[in-house]
């Protein structure tokens, strides 16, 4: 390869570096230039990177404290969709058994006793409940469950079977509950595609 016209060695990096001088175009355009090939492949690369790390954010939340089991069982509400771009699954264990569990589960809602989250954010700044209500208990399927106070968004029961499953529609985590000597809560929230 030949060096371009002009170009001398670069005394303070040896001999075999060679410096190109810069033209009065370059000058004219700014220097240090960056030629158009890299303008326009900069954005498309920086995009590319900020979904690599998106994907990778969703993925990892995605499956929360659930073991591989809790994964591949077949859950309650699994049926509703049958071919899900994908699932949720969110698992807590709490060692108690099932109908010390149910009543927490049943009276859950907005203007409830509330979700047991972010009550400044899901329950109008009012605490969750911290004692069982029995005004809420009777959960059926049809029953709902205010999403938010105020909100005209419920999340409503598509299948419920007392102290082992609750099934919430409109993308609503189901609710399993099984014995194990202590109790385990699998969340699933399958991904609707529509």
């Amino acid at each position: 390869m030949f060096p371009p016209e002009g170009a001398k060695d670069a005394p303070s990096l040896g001999a075999r570096t060679r410096v190109t001088p810069i033209t009065e175009h370059e000058v004219a355009l700014g220097y240090p230039h960056i030629g158009c090939a890299m303008k326009k492949k900069l954005p498309p690369v920086l995009l590319g990177i900020w979904i690599v790390f998106a994907v990778l954010a969703i993925c990892a939340s995605m499956q929360v404290r659930a073991t591989s089991d809790e994964c591949a069982r077949t859950l309650a509400g699994d049926d509703l969709i049958p071919q899900p771009v994908g699932s949720v699954n969110h698992a807590i264990t709490i060692r108690r058994p099932p109908h010390d569990v149910w009543p927490w589960l049943a009276q859950r809602g907005s203007d409830r006793a509330g979700w047991y989250a972010y009550d400044f954010i899901d329950n109008g700044s009012h605490r969750s409940a911290e004692r069982i209500l029995p005004d809420y208990q009777n959960v059926r399927v049809g029953s709902v469950f205010p999403a938010l106070p105020g909100a005209k968004d419920v999340f409503v029961v598509a299948q419920c079977e007392r102290e082992h499953s609750l099934v919430l529609s409109y993308g609503c985590p189901a609710v399993n509950i099984r014995p194990l000597g202590r109790s385990s809560s699998n969340d699933r929230n399958p991904a609707k595609h529509g």
